[in-house]
């Protein structure tokens, strides 16, 4: 009876840090275009100025900051497009964490691993959705399925994460022990 307690009360607090992070979301979503746009370069000039800062004191620091803008121009649909970078691995973030707090939460509540999967990438997908439908409806925003498909990829690499992290603890749980 008392595992099954504190089971419901983890459960119930990391079900509350999820609704928590969608409330952040949905904050973020509400800015109009223009405070949006000012957060995001505030936040672009912060990383620049430490970043810098640290990479060109040391030639250890300008090698490490070549590699890393050709890295993300690279593999950023948006090239060296810095500000939609900056924007994109906020949204890839805020789902990677989202889908993470589901799938935790789903874990002490005691359901099956696949479920946890679907559950979480179901939820993940469908407040997605809500979040540009909700965006588009606020001055100066814009709703894109490109957007969707950046929280789709932090969904997935979470929860990708978690099927490995999950499928490793279990076959260690499922070989017998050696007793030296």
């Amino acid at each position: 009876m008392k595992n099954r307690k504190i089971r419901f009360l983890f459960s119930f607090l990391f079900a509350v840090c999820c609704v928590g992070l969608m409330f952040i979301i949905y904050t973020l979503s509400s800015e109009d275009g223009y405070a949006s746009g000012q957060r995001s370069a505030n936040v672009q000039e912060i990383i620049k100025e430490n970043v810098h800062e640290y990479m060109d004191s040391t030639e250890i620091g300008q090698n490490l900051h070549y590699g890393l803008q050709s890295l993300i121009e690279a593999i950023s649909p948006d090239g060296d497009n810095w500000y939609q970078t900056i924007r994109d691995i906020a949204h890839f973030s805020l789902y990677f964490f989202l889908a993470l707090l589901l799938y935790i939460t789903f874990s002490i509540a005691g359901i099956s691993r696949l479920w946890k999967i679907i559950l979480s990438l179901l939820i993940c997908l469908g407040y997605a959705l809500f979040d540009e439908f909700h965006q588009s409806m606020v001055i100066g925003r814009i709703s894109t399925m490109d957007d969707v498909i950046v929280d789709m990829c932090g969904t997935l690499m979470s929860l990708g994460l978690c099927w490995v992290i999950s499928a490793f603890c279990a076959s260690l749980r499922s070989k017998p022990r050696q007793r030296l």
